[in-house]
């Protein structure tokens, strides 16, 4: 079962896509009990991550690979390594 602390850093996970360059979509299938979370960059649609959460130790993303088309698929089993993972690929794209 998921936790108030889980939800918590879906919302931290929310902040790092705050700026006005992405825009969010929710999805939440209640067939597949699944979440979906959608960040689309407002310039390029194409240019999305993507995060799905099966269950609380099952999470899928995927992430675009800069200058191409390309997009990378990765399973997590944990919210937090998520949260790590997009902060690390965000905090590059700054630099």
């Amino acid at each position: 079962m998921l936790s108030i602390d889980y939800f918590n850093i879906i919302k931290e996970i929310d902040t790092l896509f705050c700026c006005n360059t992405y825009t969010k979509y929710k999805k939440i299938d209640t067939i597949d009990r699944s979440i979906e979370l959608v960040y689309k960059k407002k310039d390029n649609i194409d240019y999305e991550y993507n995060i799905i959460i099966y269950k609380d130790r099952d999470i899928d993303i995927t992430i675009p690979i800069d200058n191409s088309n390309y997009k990378y698929k990765t399973k997590i089993d944990n919210i937090e390594n998520v949260y790590n993972y997009l902060l690390y690929h965000l905090k590059e794209k700054q630099y």
